[in-house]
């Protein structure tokens, strides 16, 4: 296997370099085409539906909001997934048919999507330099005549923040990055950085006209790290929920058993669950044969290293756990609806981490239990009276939190929580970045000022 690796990598890697210096050759002599749309905007993502990795879900809104809006709106994204879900699908049915949907082809991928990966001479980054390559050269073949006014990376991976330097540079456009997550400061697990991805960072946050983070702890962050971000181009606009997904949800279902106390965790977690598990088992000791029976509740699939430790679990409490598989974004609504109880997973490296679930556990009426307190979800949570926040060591603080739930089920649908999520919809918060890069492209301030209000489809009330 050694050997025949080492065979393909002297392959590839000769094409590999032959078609970076065929792509960029191609971007200092290609025609700059001219927009036809003054309100044209490129969506540079990886992440897309059908796809269903949690980068899919902001891009998505994005490009759903800024269409309702009026903008002409294209995305250059991966190849498409070859076996949809039912969760891509369903993430597929909420983008208008007006985007248009450009992807990279199949063969370009890299080894991720096991394709092109060359052993040495082209530069390491996020997501890969070729994945940037990819999407570059797409989008180029893709709007040969129609050059977007504004290009919009959102990452990680951060190899789309690359692509788009590279195309608003060469279309003539406003860049515009959103960060989702941290790339080279306090950098998350899932986000991969070799030595040369801090300077490929500051250089597309040089170029960029507009930087958008998704909470105030990450822009505080980022500019005390990068002396070269102008506050007056940074903005926050939170991740936030998507209220398409809530209004399709039913409220009659039955996906979970209604014969214990169901403590519910949606979606997957990226360390080990070894913690939660314990303080959960500490607190079951603890309760009597009378009291309500308790069950956690996992959906998704999780790490293989989860899984082992939730079937280990199971087999010494059969009755305390359930693990189904991943579902649509909708039918996870519906599940939340009927939990008992939300399990907030918020162990994180700092307050400015606040996790996507936070958003939609906010908009039920349900408790919420925050296991951790170093992420931003505690604070949320505790101070509009949603929930309750242990520590991950705190398994006593834990069975107590479970324990008040049970005795008080009704008073966490607090009307702070309520307002919060009406200010926390995307057909709210979309708008204001819609009004950014509006003001970016100069449009006359009647236009600009429309783009604010709520974009609220007549089938799309704001409260779920």
């Amino acid at each position: 296997m050694k050997l025949v690796h080492i065979v393909r990598q002297c392959f590839v890697t000769p094409l590999a370099l032959i078609w970076w210096a065929w792509v960029t050759l191609r971007l200092h002599l290609a025609r700059r085409p001219q927009s036809a749309h003054h309100r044209h905007l490129l969506l540079v993502t990886w992440d897309f539906p059908p796809g269903t990795s949690t980068g899919t879900n902001v891009p998505a809104s994005i490009a759903r909001y800024a269409a309702l809006a009026g903008w002409h709106v294209s995305v250059v994204c991966a190849p498409s997934v070859a076996r949809p879900t039912a969760a891509g699908n369903d993430l597929a049915a909420s983008i208008p048919e007006s985007v248009n949907v450009y992807r990279v082809p199949r063969w370009l991928a890299t080894e991720q999507r096991n394709r092109l990966h060359p052993s040495w001479g082209i530069p390491g980054i996020d997501g890969s330099y070729l994945d940037a390559l990819g999407l570059t050269i797409t989008a180029l073949k893709r709007l040969p005549s129609d050059a977007p006014a504004v290009v919009f990376a959102s990452g990680p991976p951060f190899s789309n923040f690359l692509a788009a330097r590279w195309l608003a540079r060469f279309l003539g456009a406003k860049l515009v990055l959103q960060y989702r997550d941290e790339w080279t400061v306090n950098t998350p697990a899932f986000v991969y950085v070799t030595r040369g991805d801090a300077a490929m960072e500051t250089s597309c946050l040089r170029a960029a006209d507009l930087v958008t983070f998704v909470s105030k702890g990450k822009e505080a962050l980022y500019r005390r790290a990068f002396a070269i971000l102008d506050p007056l181009r940074c903005i926050t606009v939170a991740n936030g929920w998507e209220p398409y997904f809530h209004n399709k949800a039913r409220r009659d279902t039955c996906h979970l058993p209604r014969d214990a106390f169901n403590l519910t965790y949606t979606g997957r977690w990226h360390i080990s669950l070894k913690p939660l598990l314990a303080s959960f088992e500490q607190g079951l000791a603890a309760r009597s044969a009378q009291e309500p029976t308790l069950r956690i509740v996992f959906v998704g699939t999780q790490l293989p290293e989860n899984e082992r430790l939730i079937a280990e679990f199971q087999t010494r409490h059969p009755s305390n756990v359930l693990s189904l598989p991943a579902t649509s974004p909708t039918v996870a609504i519906e599940i939340q609806r009927e939990s008992s109880c939300l399990l907030l997973i918020n162990d994180h490296l700092y307050s400015g981490v606040v996790p996507l679930k936070t958003f939609d556990y906010m908009c039920s009426d349900r408790p919420i239990l925050v296991f951790g307190r170093t992420g931003g979800a505690a604070e949320i949570v505790e101070s509009h009276g949603a929930g309750i926040a242990v520590d991950v060591t705190d398994s006593v603080g834990f069975a107590a939190a479970i324990e008040r739930f049970i005795a008080s089920l009704h008073v966490w649908d607090t009307p702070p929580r309520r307002a919060w999520c009406e200010a926390h919809s995307r057909a709210v918060l979309i708008p204001q970045l819609l009004k950014a890069m509006a003001a970016l492209l100069h449009t006359d301030p009647i236009l600009a000022e429309s783009v604010t209000a709520p974009i609220l489809p007549a089938e799309q009330p704001l409260r779920p």
